[in-house]
């Protein structure tokens, strides 16, 4: 079972956006709104690690606990968020691929969608199960997991089998404008932190 942290200190709380602040900026879909929401989002977060933390201990250092928990808690945390919404879709960002690069594209699976070339891999409704979203988690392998939890209201002009798309700008917004929860690696796989929308349920 991991240990959840659910208050934190001001001086911890300065080190954690300033840890999180430039994985922010650097998602070209949600940068600019989690940027202007970064307090309130601040404001509902909690923090699960697979192992005992000190206020001193920091943020991107693995902390002696077991990666496998971690993993294990996220993919339950996504089946979860997927049975629960009416129209959920989880968006997991890759910090590796481009879809401009012939030879990276020519490798991978052939579900992503893209938005300004960087590449996010979809996991909707009917994937919630265990083995389909550890597998789509994993191929995100490359840089720190950062996870967007979203449940639009319409998903009307997505393509039926909603493989290789390309966001248009009013589609990038219907994700942005639905965004519950963020949830991205801060302990070197072996914890993460769950930003939450002041609009998510219970906030």
């Amino acid at each position: 079972m991991l240990h959840v942290t659910t208050s934190l200190s001001e001086k911890r709380r300065s080190a954690l956006r300033d840890f999180v602040t430039p994985r922010i900026i650097s998602d070209s879909l949600f940068g600019d709104w989690m940027t202007s929401n970064a307090n309130a989002l601040l404001d509902n977060c909690r923090i699960f690690s697979s192992a005992q933390v000190s206020e001193s201990h920091a943020f991107g250092d693995d902390i002696g606990g077991r990666a496998s928990e971690c993993t294990e808690w996220l993919v339950d945390t996504v089946v979860a968020f997927l049975k629960s919404e009416m129209l959920p879709i989880v968006l997991v960002k890759d910090f590796v691929g481009s879809p401009s690069d012939p030879v990276f594209i020519k490798d991978i699976p052939d579900l992503f969608w893209t938005h300004n070339d960087k590449l996010y891999w979809p996991i909707t409704k009917d994937m919630a199960n265990v083995k389909t979203c550890r597998d789509i988690l994993s191929w995100s392998a490359g840089g720190p997991v950062v996870v967007f939890l979203c449940s639009p209201v319409d998903l009307s002009d997505l393509p039926a089998n909603q493989r290789r798309l390309s966001l248009s700008e009013s589609q990038a917004n219907r994700f942005r404008n639905s965004v519950r929860h963020v949830i991205l690696d801060i302990f070197d796989s072996e914890g993460c932190v769950v930003l939450s929308s002041p609009r998510s349920p219970g906030n």
